[in-house]
């Protein structure tokens, strides 16, 4: 891992931190089937460490799933280090099939430790970029959405100062993407729903130290897509004549 003295540290996103040169070269894992939507052209790629970050995904059901094993920011002593991860890919529906919601979330753990006080810190962050490109099977201009996860505790901001020492401290994040409402509010004229989105992850670790204290935070799970996809009213039907659940979609 990567570590620069703080008397090196420029502005980096706005955050403070050390602006690294890029060093990875971008992964493409490929096409990944669930069981009503596909995740095309899952790639991973980062401006400031060696590929692979997240490593390659697994999907069950329709979610697609990450475990990073190599995805970590430490300092101590008075450095500062960063790390970034960013994720590419789209989700598609299978035929009959409508995307309705997304839900981003993910999980990991920190430690922080030593005689500092606010200098010593680690923080995760995680602003997303979402394109709605096609409904009801027909590309359409996009229609973009950006948000952030959002952490617990302490909104994914930890130092020694305000949350004291910590070790294996565990942090969580979430965002829940209303899909429907977003075309709803773009004005755009459908019959059933969005049909392909392409979503940008951008994951930031950060961690900064004093001296005679250390930092460190780690993602360890990433859940990158869990759609809610309402069937096509044909498809529908059938299900309530084989007497399974039908969840009715919003009125428009």
């Amino acid at each position: 891992m990567k570590s620069y003295s703080i008397s090196r540290a420029a502005t980096f996103l706005g955050m403070g931190l050390l602006a690294a040169t890029a060093q990875a070269v971008p992964i493409n894992y490929g096409n990944f089937s669930g069981t009503t939507v596909n995740y095309l052209s899952v790639t991973e790629d980062s401006a400031t460490d060696a590929t692979p970050l997240f490593g390659a995904p697994t999907v069950a059901g329709d979610a697609l799933d990450f475990n990073p094993t190599n995805f970590v920011s430490s300092s101590s002593g008075g450095a500062i280090d960063s790390t970034i991860g960013v994720l590419n890919f789209t989700a598609e529906a299978t035929s009959g099939n409508f995307i309705d919601q997304i839900v981003l979330s993910e999980a990991g753990d920190y430690t922080i430790f030593g005689s500092g006080g606010v200098g010593t810190s680690a923080t995760v962050a995680a602003p997303v970029f979402i394109n709605i490109v096609e409904v009801d099977g027909v590309s359409i201009s996009p229609i973009n959405y950006n948000g952030n996860l959002v952490f617990t505790p302490s909104a994914g901001d930890y130092n020694l100062a305000d949350d004291g020492a910590g070790f294996g401290v565990i942090w969580t994040g979430v965002l829940d993407i209303d899909v429907e409402q977003l075309l709803i509010d773009a004005g755009v004229n459908y019959t059933y729903g969005a049909t392909e989105v392409k979503v940008i992850l951008n994951n930031i670790l950060a961690t900064t130290s004093e001296a005679g204290s250390s930092a460190e935070i780690q993602k360890k799970d990433l859940q990158g897509l869990t759609v809610t996809i309402f069937p096509e009213p044909a498809s529908a039907m059938l299900l309530a004549a084989l007497g399974l659940p039908v969840l009715s979609r919003r009125k428009r």
